[in-house]
């Protein structure tokens, strides 16, 4: 069997014990499903009995119309929940104990189910009464049975009756909340039962996978311990014979006797080791013969190398002396180049510069004719300066004047306040006699009334009087504002007028420097004028001899153009020589690199042979020529037809170097 079936098989077991396991596990853990629906029952028949008991609770205290639906969906869910626990079965069969407490809930319910009806029948004798005594029975609540103020039916009988039906009902409902809290305790205490219960197959099936999963590792490990150590054997076997192999030992072999992969590898190692050793035989062979030619092949192509040397240093000399003449005749090119393109630019500026010279005259000319535009104009603003200052002057005078008229304006509206107060002294003393003529017509009644009427016109006008001067007063004192005013602002003008003429002043001598400045600045630009005037001559002279330069070194340039082409050929000669130099002298070198090449190889290859031992060497042989083993007895004929061997592969070789020499 191979080690792959090997493998498989144990792969395949450990697959089938484990799932064995896993469905072992499983099947013990399938009663926990059902516990658990179980329970569920149990939990909700608790939680159906807790409403149960809260709408019996509610019954005394709600109305009829909210609480009986309530009470009549509340008894139907507790049914149904009852009808559940007959379903329980594996709870019953897994514990004695349980099975006891589900019998008691059982009891237990048939009591409840007896004082339930009960209290249901008690509960439809109540609304009977209530129809009988209220008007609305379906709004009341059974604790409004002893309120008198509410009953409409008076009937003592009706009441006494319905009173003591509400005292049967009270009585009926305690006794059904013991019998539900009974129930709800019982269900509650074999809740933990069932718990620990479920616990316990928990445990159980946990403790019975744990148990077959250690069994599953120790066996799986027990096999692949057993596989390992098999095939462990053969491998050791077959790496100490690796080991010899690597250490160059290639007598060693296997003996390895399984029938799997491991005893095909080493069947095939002595094969292998067969094969290397006839081929080592004749690289051992190879690799003296190989030396020998080295030798041979390194002597020709140094004694050729030194030769092309010779002439690669000849060659390069003429080459140089090429070099430096094509470098000579390119540097006199260049500056034959430059003075062309020097005298070309010096041909461009001189022809720049003339139109220069041409537009800065026509510019200066009519920057002379501006500037004498600009004197006559100076000169005019001079004289308009000169007339602003004396009208300055003028309007300082005229000013002056009115200033001291209003001066005696002042003086005059003095003398108009005198005069005011003298009109308010009269005012006052005429309405003071109005009053003392007033006072002598009341003294003398009915003949005193035509002057008392007199009087009292008298007194209108006297304050008409008094009224008029208080306003020409007033005016008065406004115009004595005003010229107070006018006075106060007359230095302030006055400053103004000295501020003016002094700047006018200014500007009139600003004017008559500016007037001297521009005649200088004529003079000056007369003299640029004559300047740029000969300059132009100067600049077309100059232009003139710039074209003969540029004739003469065109005709230099042209000259060392066919001096260029002499030194291109004799270059291009030179290279071609050269390049066939460096060909030969590539070839020469890379035969040398090849036959160091070939003695490192060598040297490499004699090194790593020796350090095999082949069959034939461990058995005391030779090798010959050819790659052959022979015994001790034949290896001097051996060594005789080898010596001639060489001595042929010596000759040609000496040949080739010759030719290659030539």
């Amino acid at each position: 069997m191979n080690i792959r079936a090997k493998l498989i098989l144990l792969v395949i077991g450990m697959i089938v014990l484990i799932t064995g396991a896993s469905s072992v596990y499983f099947i013990l853990q399938a009663p926990l499903v059902q516990i658990a629906r179980e329970r569920e029952y149990l939990d909700n028949l608790v939680i159906t009995t807790q409403s149960l008991q809260t709408e019996v609770n509610r019954l005394d205290s709600s109305k009829f119309v909210t609480e009986r639906p309530k009470f009549y969906a509340a008894r139907v869910k507790f049914g149904e929940a009852f009808k559940y626990i007959q379903q329980i079965t594996f709870l019953r069969k897994a514990d004695k104990a349980l099975a006891d407490a589900l019998m008691i809930v059982e009891r237990l319910q048939n009591l409840n189910e007896e004082n339930l009806s009960n209290v249901l029948d008690v509960y439809e004798e109540l609304y009977k009464h209530a129809e009988e005594l209220f008007v609305f029975p379906d709004n009341i609540n059974l604790q409004q049975f002893y309120r008198d103020d509410l009953i409409i039916n008076k009937n003592s009988n009706l009441v006494q009756n319905a009173r003591f039906t509400l005292s049967r009902f009270d009585s009926y409902v305690n006794i059904l909340n013991d019998s539900l809290e009974s129930s709800i305790n019982v269900i509650s205490e074999q809740g933990s039962l069932i718990d620990g219960q479920i616990k316990n197959i928990q445990r159980q099936s946990i403790t019975v996978a744990l148990f077959i999963v250690g069994f599953i590792i120790i066996l799986i490990a027990l096999v692949a311990l057993v596989f390992a150590n098999t095939i462990a054997k053969s491998v050791i076997a077959i790496a100490q014979g690796v080991r010899a192999l690597a250490e160059g030992d290639l007598s060693v072999s296997f003996t390895v006797k399984s029938k799997d992969e491991v005893g095909k590898l080493s069947k095939q190692m002595n094969d292998f080791i067969t094969s290397l050793d006839m081929a080592l035989l004749g690289i051992k062979d190879a690799a003296d013969l190989n030396n020998q030619v080295k030798n041979q092949l390194l002597e020709s192509s140094e004694r050729t190398h030194r030769t092309l040397q010779e002439m690669q240093s000849a060659v390069h000399n003429v080459e140089e002396q090429a070099r430096l003449l094509d470098q000579r005749i390119a540097d006199t090119r260049k500056i034959v180049t430059d003075m062309t393109g020097g005298v070309g630019q010096l041909d461009a500026r001189l022809s720049d510069q003339i139109a220069m010279v041409e537009e800065s005259t026509a510019s200066i000319t009519q920057m002379l004719a501006t500037i004498g535009n600009m004197a006559r104009l100076a000169e005019r603003d001079k004289e308009l300066a000169d007339a602003l200052v004396k009208i300055s002057d003028d309007g300082k005078e005229v000013f002056s004047s009115a200033f001291e008229r209003v001066e005696a304006i002042t003086e005059q509206v003095d003398k108009i306040e005198e005069m005011i107060e003298i009109i308010n002294n009269i005012a006052s003393q005429t309405n003071l006699l109005a009053m003392n003529a007033a006072i002598e017509a009341a003294h003398a009644g009915d003949a005193g009334k035509g002057f008392a009427v007199v009087a009292d016109e008298i007194r209108k006008l006297a304050e008409a009087s008094q009224e008029g001067s208080k306003e020409i007063a007033d005016s008065v004192r406004d115009i004595v504002n005003s010229i107070e005013s006018a006075k106060a602002g007359s230095g302030e003008t006055n400053k103004a007028f000295a501020e003016i003429e002094e700047k006018i002043k200014d500007v009139s001598r600003s004017v008559a420097e500016i007037s001297n400045s521009l005649a200088e600045t004529n003079e000056g630009g007369r003299q640029i004028l004559t300047a740029m005037t000969s300059l132009r001559e100067l600049s077309a002279s100059i232009n003139q001899e710039s074209r003969n330069m540029a004739q003469n070194t065109r005709s230099i340039e042209a000259t060392m153009e066919q001096l260029d082409q002499v030194a291109e050929s004799l270059r291009g000669a030179m290279v071609s020589m050269s390049q066939k130099n460096g060909d030969m002298a590539q070839v020469t070198d890379l035969t040398i690199s090849l036959a160091h090449q070939l003695a490192a190889i060598g040297k490499d290859l004699e090194a790593r042979i020796s350090h095999f031992k082949t069959t034939c060497e461990q058995n005391g042989g030779e090798i010959t020529t050819g790659g052959t083993c022979v015994d001790s007895d034949q290896s001097e004929q051996q060594v005789q037809t080898k010596l001639q061997t060489d001595k042929l592969v010596a000759g040609n070789l000496e040949a080739s170097a010759t030719l290659l020499e030539i």
